[in-house]
């Protein structure tokens, strides 16, 4: 008989693994030893610091659909949003009822909606996922919403003119000139009677392709007298424009300069008294007593325009965002009363969604328990009279 198989029959596996163990355990000093040499005779690593910056924003390469603006005339000029793999996501999908056509004759609400820059949670054109996210579900208490941002061409996100559409609420984009480049832009869109014609054009065209009402034209920058007749031009083929390829559509100027009401005329419901939810330069300091300025109004007879409403959300008003924000519009109720009163059609249905949540469910059964955001999802709210009283009593909901 060999030795080896004589050690196959006195050696088993386990033998095997405990040698290995043991000479694991004698040689690993030595291990250490040899692997500082080989360390300190090796030249020391360069580190490489990489950018963290992101790549820049290519809107023709495919990626996750997003609402973004026109910062540039050159864009809106050569058309270039239309060539955008996100362009076709960021159509509307809710048309304005026809008798939201006509604006009432009444003192009216216009709401803009001027918070963090725009284009935050309400960015993400098929939704996102922030439960906590910003939105307006008191639609009942205006009449037009104004979607605003710092860019040259704020375009609203679907889920805004969606669901304000449903409420028979008007959307306007934002067209604005401010600082030293809105100077060079304004040199550039008022030279000739052609320019002011060719972005207003443009203007119309991107209203009309993504099922928005019209704009708010703000201009912030100082002109030189003689470009204020191609102001004119612009402003007046804009209109005029809009009004051919958007039923029911407005155009809306902004100015910072004082307003005396009697020279409207009989067009006093057209002017649109600002109020800074934020309290700058506002009668009554805004926030809380907002409400202060709009009883004036009331009074008045003239209409509102109530700016960045979103003072609630970003200064995390207490106790939570649902009660303070059901707290400030209901000074808005207060003072104005209701607005918008629903349905106007039939068949009429709604699960009273606000367009946020922490699950989805379909006929009553749980699908995900993802949190998520679509303002474009809200239903019809119910008309509930606040109240910050938390002994009242509550309501009883039964699902049969």
């Amino acid at each position: 008989m060999s030795l080896l198989s004589l050690l196959r029959a006195y050696i088993t596996r386990e033998t095997l693994k405990t040698l290995r163990r043991l000479l694991n355990l004698i040689l690993s000093p030595f291990h250490f030893f040899i692997t500082m040499a080989q360390a300190e005779a090796q030249p020391e690593p360069q580190i490489q610091v990489q950018s963290q910056d992101p790549p820049p924003f290519d809107p023709s390469k495919p990626s996750v659909p997003i609402s973004y603006p026109i910062k540039t005339l050159k864009d809106l000029k050569s058309r270039v949003y239309f060539d955008s793999f996100h362009y076709p996501f960021n159509k509307s999908s809710v048309l304005l009822p026809n008798a939201a056509f006509q604006l009432p004759n009444r003192r009216r609400i216009l709401v803009c909606h001027d918070m963090q820059g725009g284009y935050v949670d309400d960015k993400w054109a098929q939704g996102g996922t922030n439960a906590d996210s910003y939105a307006i579900w008191h639609w009942y208490l205006m009449d037009i919403f104004v979607y605003f941002s710092h860019n040259l061409v704020t375009l609203p996100p679907p889920c805004w003119t969606n669901t304000a559409h449903r409420h028979g609420v008007k959307v306007l984009g934002t067209f604005i000139l401010e600082w030293d480049e809105g100077r060079i832009m304004a040199n550039e869109l008022l030279s000739t009677k052609e320019s002011t014609h060719l972005y207003a054009e443009r203007l119309a065209e991107l209203a009309s392709k993504l099922g928005f009402d019209g704009w708010l034209l703000n201009m912030e920058v100082e002109l030189d007298v003689k470009q204020i007749p191609n102001m004119k031009e612009f402003i007046s083929h804009l209109t005029q424009t809009m009004h051919s390829l958007v039923q029911g559509s407005l155009v809306i100027w902004k100015t910072t300069r004082s307003f005396q009401q009697a020279v409207a005329g009989d067009r006093r419901y057209d002017v649109y008294m600002g109020i800074d939810v934020f309290g700058r330069s506002t009668y009554g300091g805004g926030k809380w007593n907002t409400n202060v300025a709009l009883d004036l109004l009331r009074k008045d007879d003239v209409s509102a325009a109530i700016f960045a409403p979103g003072w609630v959300y970003e200064t995390k008003q207490p106790p939570d965002f649902e009660t303070a924000q059901n707290r400030w519009w209901s000074l808005v109720e207060k003072s104005w009363g209701i607005l918008q009163k629903y349905p106007k059609a039939l068949p009429f249905y709604t699960n009273f969604d606000q367009g946020r949540g922490l699950h989805i469910s379909i006929e009553g059964g749980q699908v995900s328990n993802a949190s998520w955001n679509n303002i474009s999802s809200q239903g019809f709210q119910p008309f509930l009279k606040f109240n910050d009283d938390p002994n009242s009593d509550t309501i009883q909901v039964l699902v049969e």
